[in-house]
């Protein structure tokens, strides 16, 4: 089984959106470090889930909810370990933050 190193997912959200950032392939594995920079001169809240495949996202699902980063800052979520089906969703209360996901898909 190989492994492919990639960007995985990248956006940048109108506010107050909940959008899904990435989807595992059928039949992949995937390990993932998410990265995410608040661009603006203000400070704004993310969220980021997790829902397993066929699922749909509910309070169980969140690794960060309201989470503030001030303006010009980052955060990083590493070792994010996700099977075929999964799905990451994320959602900030401004524009100008961006969210990227980079990782391995393993068939």
């Amino acid at each position: 089984m190989a492994t492919v190193q990639k960007i995985l997912g990248q956006a940048s959200l109108s506010a107050n959106t909940n959008t899904v950032l990435y989807t595992v392939p059928a039949l992949t594995e995937t390990e993932a470090i998410l990265n995410i920079c608040n661009t603006t001169n203000y400070p704004t809240r993310v969220n980021v889930a997790i829902t397993v495949s066929g699922g749909t996202l509910g309070a169980k699902d969140y690794l960060i909810f309201e989470k503030q980063i001030e303006s010009n800052d980052y955060l990083k979520l590493s070792d994010l370990r996700l099977d075929a089906g999964a799905f990451v969703t994320v959602r900030s209360n401004r524009t100008g933050v961006s969210f990227n996901l980079m990782g391995g898909e393993t068939a």
